[in-house]
């Protein structure tokens, strides 16, 4: 029997926040501080059920970031103007990529291979 291959999540999601176009992508820094905010995959859940996790993980995704990743605005907080289901996009988008990430299927996706030590 073979084995079904799985596929990594997209790295990227396109949403609106009013009128405008945003993408967000999954950086190891984003999808670590979301994997520190959920701590386990049997925690996975409580972004659809917990409303400070889901307020969150829509913080630590839309967040304005510099060059180097880091949040540049302190104050800042989720637009009023996402519509509930954009909301729910990223939320997905986020669990896709924390379910690949506990799981440990993305180091099975990479290709990065060592060269052989010698002694």
């Amino acid at each position: 029997m073979q084995k079904s291959s799985t596929t990594s999540p997209a790295p990227s999601i396109t949403i609106n926040v009013g009128d405008k176009p945003t993408e967000i992508l999954m950086s190891f820094g984003r999808l670590n501080e979301l994997a520190e905010l959920v701590g386990a995959m049997e925690r996975l859940p409580e972004i659809d059920l917990n409303p400070s996790t889901s307020a969150s993980a829509l913080e630590i995704c839309l967040a304005p970031r510099d060059e180097r990743g880091r949040r540049t605005d302190a104050e800042w907080f989720i637009p009023p103007d996402l519509s509930v289901q954009d909301g729910c996009a990223i939320l997905d988008f986020a669990k896709e990529h924390l379910a690949d990430f506990f799981s440990g299927e993305w180091r099975s996706s990479s290709s990065t291979s060592r060269p052989a030590r010698s002694e």
